[in-house]
């Protein structure tokens, strides 16, 4: 865990006794055996015998989670490997984890979505996503809202004012123009 120890951080060991020696402006916690350390201002990665594994290069470090971490470089945010490969460039104004593993893009004001390892599977192109937990991820554009699986297929089409998920019955409510609700079963 980090420890500070006058201005300098470092890492302990459960029993308090120094692992890492503390030159480091800041740290965070390990996750997948790396912790993102700031030296000058840049964040970087050490390992667990502080080997420098990815250069101080960023503006800020996120925790790895499946083997990629986001970064920020100048305002822009993109995702590394532990080897500091870069999987997806600095080019997203925010990028953001959901449940299923997969990444949220964000550039301007337009979303679209990644998988862990840096893929796109829809480029931003939506304004909202949602993600329904359920393999599902609620969709809008231009106030139509629609449906695309967690794989970018579409399901049920960017055509609907309102589009609700039924839980309850494992239904799709979708209304147009005002008519009455339609209901989409996808699991037949």
């Amino acid at each position: 865990m980090g420890a500070q120890i006058g201005r300098q951080q470092g890492f302990v060991d459960t029993n308090g006794k120094l692992r890492i020696a503390n030159r480091y402006d800041t740290v965070t916690y390990f996750s997948e055996s790396m912790a993102a350390v700031a030296i000058r201002g840049k964040w970087g990665y050490v390992d667990k015998i502080e080997r420098l594994r990815v250069q101080p290069l960023y503006d800020a470090a996120s925790p790895f989670q499946e083997g990629a971490a986001i970064v920020s470089l100048g305002g822009k945010q993109g995702v590394i490997t532990t080897s500091g490969q870069r999987i997806l460039p600095l080019e997203y104004d925010k990028i953001s984890r959901l449940s299923n593993g997969r990444l949220l893009l964000q550039q301007g004001p337009l979303l679209g979505l990644a998988d862990a390892k840096g893929n796109r599977i829809v480029s931003p192109k939506y304004d909202a996503i949602q993600d329904l937990q359920n393999g599902y991820l609620l969709v809008s554009r231009g106030g139509k809202k629609g449906l695309i699986s967690t794989s970018g297929v579409s399901t049920i089409p960017l055509m609907w004012d309102v589009l609700v998920y039924d839980a309850k019955n494992g239904l799709y409510l979708c209304t147009q123009n005002r008519e009455a609700a339609r209901r989409i079963n996808l699991q037949r």
